[in-house]
């Protein structure tokens, strides 16, 4: 019985199935209702770390997750995070979850420069400095092109 419900998980994960969840609904519509709060209210600065004085995509992200879980502090240490879950398919993007990008086209790397928290309907809120600031932003071809990785991380 145990290999049957096995199989059968492994078979839904595989091929389109529903992502296992990981974090509590209550938790991140708190934690998500925290970040729309900002939305269009702090500015954007490279490098920047307060919500008051201007803020970058990383640093947003981190103290949007604070009061539930320490993360670090850049794209790249972020999404070589142990706390987080990769989610292999943009189909099962749930809300809570990491949005990693790279829109520097003229880097050759493969570096993630970008990060946004998705809330939902095909949304995510981040800081943004074309937008110059927190905003929220809809996944378009364009941004689900972009997309180097998405995280969960468990709250």
């Amino acid at each position: 019985m145990k290999n049957i419900i096995m199989c059968a998980f492994l078979f839904s994960y595989i091929y389109g199935g529903e992502y296992p969840k990981f974090s509590s609904k209550k938790n991140i519509d708190t934690m998500l209702s925290t970040a729309l709060k900002y939305n269009k209210k702090v500015k954007y600065i490279w490098g920047g770390t307060s919500l008051k004085k201007g803020i970058d995509c990383s640093a947003f992200v981190q103290l949007i997750f604070k009061p539930y879980k320490k993360i670090p502090r850049t794209t790249n240490s972020q999404i070589k995070s142990k706390n987080a879950k990769n989610i292999p398919n943009i189909k099962w993007l749930k809300k809570g979850d990491l949005i990693y990008f790279k829109y520097n086209a003229y880097e050759k790397h493969k570096k993630v420069d970008h990060v946004g928290i998705y809330i939902g309907n095909n949304r995510y809120i981040h800081s943004s400095r074309s937008l110059r600031g927190v905003n929220i932003s809809t996944l378009d071809k364009k941004s689900k092109k972009n997309i180097m990785r998405i995280l969960r991380i468990q709250i």
